[in-house]
């Protein structure tokens, strides 16, 4: 899962409490994976509807993506 160990990776480091969606579409397509706007959405979903991410809206058109911290 590309998605959340970039996620993870960015927490630690820095203090930045997630990574905004533009953002970690630009790095998926850096790394290789073929991914258009449709499809990354849908795999965010997934992720969120299982429970390791939390999608906030951040702003017209952007969303912040963060590791889903229970507690």
């Amino acid at each position: 899962m590309e998605i959340y160990e970039k996620l993870k990776e960015t927490m630690r480091e820095s203090e930045k409490r997630g990574v905004y969606d533009d953002e970690l579409l630009a790095y998926l397509r850096r790394k290789g994976y073929d991914l258009g706007v449709s499809e990354f959405n849908k795999v965010l979903l997934s992720m969120e509807i299982e429970g390791l991410i939390t999608v906030r809206w951040a702003g017209k058109g952007k969303r912040l993506i963060m590791p889903y911290e229970a507690g």
